[in-house]
């Protein structure tokens, strides 16, 4: 199961898996949405026979939709900034996705395989940004530390149901995301960090 608010990426990923001769379905959608991991979650069950094991990955580090070109000086509303400059969308859009977005998946994770009664693994990303300070990216940050407390509470709660939940936090990985990340970065850097943003 994938789920991926880039249709057209999304798909070419799954149709590859399938091409290696493997079974896989793809989602499209915002995580953010309650509906669209409830489809995930609904699929899975009913295509695959249940909901063994989930690794939830979505996340941003900006307000920009992932598919649009980065320029800067007509995006710095939504790009990440220290807090004294950050507006009130780069906050709300990642905490919305990275935080929220990450609760709503779980939640219909958990809700299948309590239904199940067989146990099962979660596994969140998270980030190193959500065991430690990151400068310049304060809602990503906040929104890693949530992943990672939403993980320890889950893991609590449902331990006595033999549901596993975790989060891994890796280091600076290079994708797309990154690469989207860094010229941003770049391009505000070029600006001389002019941009006040708005509430």
């Amino acid at each position: 199961m994938q789920d991926d608010w880039l249709k057209d990426k999304g798909q070419a990923t799954i149709d590859a898996i399938v091409a290696e001769g493997h079974r896989a379905t793809f989602v499209p959608g915002d995580i953010s949405d309650d509906s669209v991991p409830a489809e995930m979650v609904r699929v899975a069950a009913t295509k695959y026979g249940g909901l063994d094991a989930a690794l939830n990955n979505a996340g941003v580090m900006d307000a920009i939709f992932p598919g649009d070109p980065i320029d800067y000086e007509k995006q710095k509303n939504l790009a990440m900034a220290r807090i004294d400059q950050a507006s009130g969308a780069y906050w709300d859009v990642v905490m919305r996705v990275n935080g929220k977005g990450t609760f709503l998946c779980v939640r219909h994770e958990l809700r299948q395989m309590l239904k199940q009664q067989r146990g099962g693994s979660i596994v969140n990303v998270g980030s190193v940004a959500g065991l430690r300070g990151f400068g310049g990216t304060p809602s990503y940050v906040a929104s890693k530390h949530a992943v990672n407390g939403l993980t320890k509470n889950a893991t609590i709660d449902y331990a006595p149901f033999g549901i596993r939940v975790n989060s891994v936090n890796m280091g600076t990985t290079i994708t797309p995301m990154y690469e989207r990340a860094f010229k941003l970065l770049g391009e505000r850097a070029a600006a001389g960090f002019k941009d006040t943003a708005s509430a």
